[in-house]
């Protein structure tokens, strides 16, 4: 064995020996998962109830105005007008029943709570609680609204290509014939 390699085995021995006389190293603190308190407190200063308490609202609108498109430009009877009152005002109601804000908290905090830590609940507290969390917690929804238009009007452009791509799609797998299609098994 040359010099070289028996200086390594030898650093490497005494490296070896030292860490067994050193004591264990000392546990890493665990990070504490935040309160159920800190985080309502966050769910509070964002008004996350507020936008949960806006969606049936939002879900009745849509549901009448899918129905009405799907009538066309017919005008409904008055009590074709009833269903279709009736049956939003029953949307609405079991959306309340199934995702208001009594069901879906103790989620937002059960998720919040495996999800963050309190330091980062903190941090975010503290944010929120600043000028620039209230113009966030302020302007989001306009963010949103904008995003969604943006993102509207490129699916408009998209679609089209979509749409070809199926119908290339379509033409080739006809095209292909019954001599290439595998046999029932």
């Amino acid at each position: 064995m040359s010099m070289l390699p028996r200086v390594l085995l030898l650093a490497l021995l005494a490296a070896q020996a030292a860490g067994a006389a050193d004591p264990a190293p000392a546990p890493v603190p665990a990070v504490p998962a935040p309160t159920a308190a800190s985080v309502k407190e966050l769910i509070t200063l964002t008004e996350s109830r507020k936008l949960v308490d806006e969606v049936p609202g939002q879900v009745e609108s849509a549901m009448q105005s899918a129905m009405q498109e799907a009538f066309g430009s017919e005008d409904l009877t008055p009590p074709q007008q009833k269903i279709v009152d009736d049956m939003g005002a029953k949307a609405t109601a079991l959306f309340k029943q199934e995702m208001g804000w009594g069901v879906l908290e103790p989620l937002f905090i059960a998720v919040y709570t495996k999800t963050f830590t309190q330091p980062e609940i903190d941090g975010m507290i503290a944010f929120y609680k600043s000028e620039a969390g209230h113009a966030v917690i302020a302007k989001m929804p306009l963010v949103m609204q904008n995003t969604m238009e943006l993102v509207q009007e490129r699916m408009m452009t998209l679609e089209p290509k979509l749409q070809q791509l199926q119908q290339d799609a379509l033409e080739q797998l006809q095209a292909t014939g019954k001599e290439d299609t595998p046999a029932p098994k």
